[in-house]
């Protein structure tokens, strides 16, 4: 699942947001029951797209039932076009994987 500016591209149309100034990327998750994998993350278009993110940053964890904070860090990337702003990613893990997110955003 991937958050993108636009919505619908996949690097072939301009756009993108400036998110320079921005110094970590914060979310809360937790996991239904505990011990999903999930991968979270910026930044998925490389430069063999003509319209690319300028970062990417990615965290692969495994989850608790219980709330927790996450925070990828941004100093000294170059934020000027992120046009993949958030995405998650998780892989066959043999059952239904239900996990909960909250309160995303760049600082």
């Amino acid at each position: 699942m991937v958050w993108q500016s636009p919505p619908d591209d996949w690097g072939d149309k301009p756009g993108g947001l400036d998110l320079t100034g921005s110094t970590r990327l914060t979310f809360w998750a937790r996991g239904a029951v505990g011990g999903e994998k999930v991968s979270f993350g910026y930044g998925l278009l490389g430069i063999d797209k003509r319209y690319h993110d300028s970062a990417t940053g990615k965290v692969e964890t495994v989850l608790a039932p219980e709330w927790r904070a996450y925070a990828l860090p941004l100093s000294g990337k170059d934020l000027s076009c992120i046009k993949t702003g958030f995405y998650w990613t998780v892989g066959g893990q043999g059952a239904p994987v239900t996990f909960f997110l909250d309160d995303v955003r760049y600082e």
